[in-house]
């Protein structure tokens, strides 16, 4: 896809030099105008559009002078028809937005100011994201003035650097952002799109379930400002500080075929997790698990930890089959350590830190299988990208399997078609009897480094 002119291409180009402007009260108005000529060329593909960030914040008094709003689609399945029509408004081509990956962007210029379009499917949380801490701001004049000043400093710094001045600011973004997600004072969720009953194609399936475990392993880590979260182009990382390798990790580390710059991003990875050290995972996708990246990592000290193999079921010719005995199904939204006794304690710890930010609009849910008030099993359902992932995170086989019947029959009831799930390689055949099928795997490398 090109953009409608070569100008058009320069020029939005050449605006990427970074600067912050007073507040222009005019602003709103662009916004407010581009939105109507976007309905009018969307038509009903366009189910709703929001002004988001700092050109949308009420009293702030700098910004760049880049308008940024969202588009929401009912279905990014329709997302070339959307490309085809925004091209006809003068944007450009359509890049994947590393946030969570099943988003885009495209930009142009008009007016003398930059507009960015971000396109997210109905519901995705990075929409209540975007507008939750554009809501805050609005009323905080203390965070907004702060955020302004971040703003002024870092454009000085990183006038030519897009990555280095957005990565300045994410650690006082994460903390504004809990802010906001406990202030809020609306329930900003609706229901996402449940995905049809039609065939799906093997690389839908795979896009899907990527973008699905992404939003499972970033979600409430990037609203946690006190651990180690960055999300840059070419790879995300999350440290919780906690002492099992699985839930500190690098993942999306594009790595490429040359030695040397694969070797670089080892080294680069490995530092954010040696000071103080922990134990870390790399999650290496199937298309990267060549020779040469392992050949790197044994280099450098990683062992080969575990094959994952991504799983997916339609739930449109599953069979319910439920257990009827003594265990309750319970949703967890706080953890008390009387009903967890026994647990291993890292599995504790991350329910403790992913439950402090947990409010009612998040797209994932928790779940346990109790026996008289003891939580023998837990797993994690991700409602994203037209499917349902679930993940286990503590449980024996029996009771593991037996909170996961049950939880496929509530998401079948809820009107979804496909769930996802990540298994060990040697575990996969209790659910290929299921009926599930092996779609890709992930290649996991540990440190031998322990706290």
């Amino acid at each position: 896809m090109e953009c409608t002119n070569e100008k058009s291409s320069i020029a939005v180009r050449e605006y990427q030099r970074i600067n912050v402007d007073p507040y222009n009260d005019q602003w709103p108005l662009y916004y407010r105008q581009e939105s109507e000529l976007l309905r009018a060329q969307l038509g009903d593909l366009l189910l709703r559009s929001y002004h988001i960030g700092s050109t949308a914040i009420v009293g702030m008094p700098f910004s760049k002078p880049v308008i940024d709003l969202v588009i929401e689609v009912d279905n990014l399945d329709v997302l070339s028809s959307i490309t085809s029509l925004l091209q006809k408004q003068g944007y450009g081509p359509l890049s994947r937005s590393i946030i969570p990956h099943r988003s885009y962007i495209t930009s142009k210029l008009s007016k003398g100011f930059r507009f960015n379009c971000h396109i997210f499917e109905r519901a995705d949380p990075q929409i209540i994201r975007y507008v939750r801490f554009r809501d805050y701001l609005s009323e905080h004049s203390e965070e907004r003035n702060q955020y302004a000043a971040l703003k002024q400093k870092l454009a000085v710094a990183y006038s030519q650097d897009i990555n280095g001045y957005v990565q300045g600011k994410s650690d006082l973004i994460r903390s504004i952002d809990a802010k906001a997600k406990r202030w809020s004072k609306q329930n900003y969720s609706t229901k996402i799109n449940p995905g049809s009953s039609e065939h799906w194609s093997k690389q839908k399936l795979i896009m899907t379930s990527q973008a699905n475990l992404n939003v499972f392993m970033t979600h409430f880590q990037q609203y946690l400002p006190d651990i180690l979260f960055i999300r840059i182009p070419g790879y995300t990382l999350v440290n919780l500080g906690l002492k099992c390798a699985i839930y500190n990790y690098a993942i999306d580390s594009e790595f490429g075929t040359d030695e040397k710059i694969i070797d670089k991003k080892i080294l680069d990875i490995h530092s954010y997790f040696s000071n103080p050290a922990v134990p870390f995972t790399f999650w290496v996708a199937e298309s990267e698990s060549s020779v040469l990246v392992k050949y790197c990592m044994k280099q450098r000290g990683f062992y080969h930890s575990d094959t994952k193999i991504t799983l997916y079921l339609n739930l449109d010719s599953w069979e319910v089959c439920i257990h009827s005995d003594r265990m309750e199904v319970r949703k967890i939204q706080s953890i008390e350590l009387s009903d967890y006794d026994g647990w291993d304690q890292s599995v504790i710890e991350y329910l403790r830190l992913i439950l402090s930010i947990y409010t009612a609009d998040d797209p994932i849910e928790f779940y346990a299988l109790c026996y008289k008030g003891k939580a023998m099993a837990c797993v994690a359902l991700v409602f994203y990208a037209q499917i349902v992932g679930l993940y286990r995170l503590y449980g024996s086989d029996e009771h593991g399997a037996q909170l996961e019947n049950n939880l496929l029959n509530y998401v079948k009831n809820q009107g979804y078609h496909r769930i996802v799930t990540i298994v060990s390689e040697f575990d996969q055949t209790a659910y290929l009897t299921q009926g599930f099928q092996p779609l890709y795997s992930s290649q996991l490398f540990s440190s031998n480094e322990l706290p």
